[in-house]
């Protein structure tokens, strides 16, 4: 059974309905086909969380770090993506601010698999954001 090795938390106001949690290697932006219509794009050292579009709202971010696949969520809506970390760390950003919370340490670069939870039954939208080593295949993107 996999296990939670270390999680950090954010509080941000999505810029754009979107908040972004950026690798700490970061060194450009991506620009997924947004019109998928998913709660989460992932890419080198970035990943799109998409907000559900409220205006007003603040989100509370939560990134954890497994050691490999969490079991079954309740509850929210989920959705998942891989990214790709050049170096071992990922925070909380927006566009206009470069961290709204500490950095996650992370075991190593590479790829990650990624399932991002998100509660918007709240006047705060919880997001949990889950990362652990990808395993063979494709996660969708």
């Amino acid at each position: 059974m996999a296990r939670i090795t270390g999680t950090v938390e954010g509080r941000v106001y999505p810029d754009r309905n979107m908040v972004l949690v950026i690798g700490t290697g970061f060194l450009d932006m991506f620009l997924p086909d947004f019109t998928q219509n998913r709660r989460c794009y992932g890419g080198e050292d970035l990943l799109y969380v998409m907000s559900d579009g409220r205006t007003g709202h603040d989100e509370h971010v939560v990134l954890e770090a497994w050691d490999g696949p969490p079991g079954p969520v309740e509850g929210g809506i989920t959705d998942t993506t891989r990214i790709t970390l050049t170096r071992p760390g990922i925070y909380v950003s927006r566009m206009t601010e470069s961290a709204a919370g500490p950095v996650l340490e992370l075991p190593e670069a590479g790829a990650y698999d990624v399932r991002v939870i998100v509660d918007d039954t709240r006047p705060i939208e919880p997001v949990r954001v889950q990362l652990w080593p990808a395993t063979s295949g494709n996660a969708e993107r």
